[in-house]
């Protein structure tokens, strides 16, 4: 989509541990659509939860990195990760946050602008995805496309990644307080999507 490529170009202007925080925001943002996945298994919901902390202390820590190892979490969020041939319904929403979340932790480890495309991909996708469900929407229909982009949750989600990408773009040291008011910034947009609208658990 045009937005990805847009909002990839302003990121690409960042410093690497800007662009990382970025990808950590988008990615947290992303994470309460695993939980209603997975609301009945609390032990997976916290797994989630300290991989992403480690990622925001992997960015704080920066370039002194040795300090907090990533290593391990790949397999693990490949364990948490659903199975879409045996999962239906809200799974695909969960498998996004998890794809997405690989994608974080590549992109700390290997410096791979790819990896941020990946995550910004993913975050609109989901998006995409819910609007197609929740409106009922034709894939033939001529102005999917449209419909798609000029939907009140996709307008909120392109808002809140160019108001994060903006916020992120001021900081030049990156430090605990600065972290905890971009992630008070980020859980005061509206949700990306509303499931329980779909999916009534």
């Amino acid at each position: 989509m045009k937005i990805v490529k847009q909002i990839l170009n302003k990121s690409s202007h960042l410093t690497f541990p800007q662009q990382g925080l970025f990808a950590c925001l988008l990615v947290e943002k992303m994470k309460a659509n695993f939980d209603y996945f997975f609301a009945q298994e609390k032990e997976k919901t916290e797994a989630a939860m300290a991989i992403l902390n480690a990622c925001f202390d992997y960015i704080i820590a920066f370039p002194d990195t040795k300090k907090v190892s990533l290593c391990s979490f790949l397999e693990q969020i490949e364990a948490l990760t659903p199975d879409l041939d045996e999962e239906e319904g809200a799974a695909a929403y969960a498998f996004d946050f998890c794809i997405a979340c690989y994608s974080l932790l590549r992109l700390l480890r290997d410096f791979d602008l790819q990896e941020l495309e990946t995550v910004i991909e993913q975050a609109i996708a989901t998006v995409d995805m819910f609007i197609q469900e929740y409106l009922d929407l034709d894939p033939s229909d001529a102005d999917l496309e449209n419909k798609i982009a000029h939907s009140p949750f996709m307008l909120n989600e392109v808002e809140r990644q160019q108001a994060l990408l903006s916020a992120v773009q001021t900081i030049k040291i990156i430090n605990e307080e600065q972290v905890f008011k971009l992630r008070d910034m980020n859980r005061r947009f509206p949700d990306m999507v509303n499931l329980r609208t779909i999916y009534p658990g």
